[in-house]
């Protein structure tokens, strides 16, 4: 009886051919569908469990971009203080930038460890200027580190005001604890 249905294909066999690779054709279609329908589905429970979850997750907005760039301070500062006045909300910003510092310039130490550090990166032509980052002391509530909120309180020194700056350990013999720079 096998022997029949084989024969039977041989004798046709551009008939045969034909349903095999239409039989193919739609066992890869269903599964495709299938798949997709699966995919979709994921995704669709995903988007309703991020609107529907609590307030305990942590979003970033990334502002690349400022129009008004007079008046972004203030709006942010009112979106950060109507953000941290919602129950189980915490907001904290932070801003990474270049700063130049007029003391630091001529410090061959510091540019040779800023050259290093900079190495196939955009900072690369302009070892001089150092990566910092700026963030507000709510921010101690959203990421693990070691530091207190008293770690970031201005320090008061001969009546003038300054503000806490920390850099790497490779920097230790640039800089010095008590060392006053411009910014």
């Amino acid at each position: 009886m096998i022997h029949n249905i084989f024969s039977s294909i041989w004798h046709n066999k551009i008939k045969g051919l034909l349903i095999l690779i239409l039989s193919t054709i739609t066992f890869l279609l269903a599964l495709l569908t299938l798949t997709n329908s699966f995919s979709f589905s994921t995704q669709i429970s995903m988007v309703e469990d991020m609107f529907s979850s609590p307030l305990n997750k942590t979003y970033r907005i990334d502002v690349s971009y400022i129009e008004d760039f007079d008046t972004s301070g203030t709006a942010f500062a009112e979106l950060k203080e109507y953000i941290n006045q919602q129950e189980d909300a915490i907001c904290g910003a932070y801003d990474q930038s270049g700063e130049f510092f007029e003391e630091l310039q001529n410090n061959s130490e510091y540019i040779s460890l800023n050259e290093k550090s900079y190495k196939d990166t955009f900072r690369a032509d302009t070892p001089s200027i150092a990566e910092v980052v700026f963030f507000d002391i709510e921010m101690l509530e959203l990421i693990d580190t070691n530091f207190s909120k008293e770690d970031f309180q201005p320090i008061n020194k001969n009546g003038e005001t300054y503000l806490p700056l920390y850099v790497g350990k490779d920097f230790e013999s640039v800089l010095a604890v008590g060392d006053i720079l411009t910014l």
